[in-house]
């Protein structure tokens, strides 16, 4: 079976707000069962998703993309909190994220590919809380 259709960026941003809406649900909160938080994220993301996005994704395909999307987010976090943990006098939040992908690059051989995701949700307790190994190497500063 091939890969499906390509997702856009609007897409991508849509699954992580409706992650963030669903797992951040005061009166459901965490001890949702798997089953349950799935078809409720495949819920709200059908309910958000902008006109134009592509259809039809399945329940599958959306859980199938936050599999791949969620840790390639964390070890980003975790490279981008190593990088920022050394200030660096005259850098902006432009230049830490620039040697965020770039370290991130060298480390996994290839490109930070959620980007618009990482924006979205770096801010969330779930990324601000968790150190990752990912944020345990080292980071030379030019």
């Amino acid at each position: 079976m091939g890969k499906g259709l390509a997702w856009s960026e609007s897409e991508t941003i849509q699954l992580c707000l409706s992650w963030l809406e669903v797992s951040e649900d005061a009166v459901r909160g965490a001890g949702q069962k798997k089953s349950t938080f799935s078809s409720r994220l495949y819920s709200h993301w059908l309910e958000n998703k902008r006109p134009e996005d592509k259809d039809p994704r399945t329940e599958v395909a959306i859980m199938g993309r936050w599999k791949k999307l969620q840790p390639e987010v964390t070890k980003f976090c975790g490279v981008y909190a190593k990088v920022t943990s050394r200030e660096s006098s005259g850098w902006n939040d432009a230049m830490y994220l620039d040697a965020a992908l770039k370290v991130y690059q060298e480390r996994h051989k290839q490109p930070f590919e959620f980007l618009a995701a990482w924006k979205e949700l770096k801010d969330k307790p779930k990324w601000t809380n968790k150190v990752t190994s990912a944020s345990s190497i080292g980071v030379k500063r030019g």
